[in-house]
């Protein structure tokens, strides 16, 4: 609970997010997960999402009937630990496995880019540069 409190609040200096994160760590977990999740058509997060909504309330349920009497404000409060331990969990997979990209480096700092430069006259040039090659194709 404590590392997705951590991975949540604290604001990693974006050139460590770039360096170490998105071009080492994340390419590596990307390439690890994709194989588990191409097998389904809609997001797998959706699924899991949709499947803790369900679940969640419940085993909630079927851990406090199923607890005898006298024990059931302890089936509650175990089933409330054991909820906040998924949530963390599911704070600290979010974060690795996408989270920290909010963290990198703006484009900005890595493109040739001059405010200046970006001005109505100019997009409306770049629409029609777009536009003139594509009618090409």
């Amino acid at each position: 609970m404590l590392a997705a409190i951590a991975l949540a609040a604290i604001r990693f200096p974006a050139r460590w997010v770039e360096n170490l994160y998105s071009t080492g760590l994340y390419p590596l977990l990307a390439a690890g997960v994709k194989p588990l999740t191409r097998w389904s058509p809609v997001p797998v997060l959706d699924v899991l999402l949709v499947t803790a909504a369900i679940g969640i309330p419940a085993w909630w349920i079927w851990r406090i009937r199923s607890a005898g009497a006298g024990r059931r404000w302890r089936a509650a409060g175990r089933a409330a630990f054991g909820t906040l331990t998924l949530a963390a969990a599911w704070v600290c997979a979010f974060e690795l496995l996408w989270g920290l990209n909010y963290q990198r480096l703006p484009l900005t700092s890595k493109l040739d880019w001059d405010a200046k430069r970006a001005t109505p006259q100019a997009a409306l040039a770049l629409a029609r540069s777009a536009i003139e090659h594509l009618n090409a194709e």
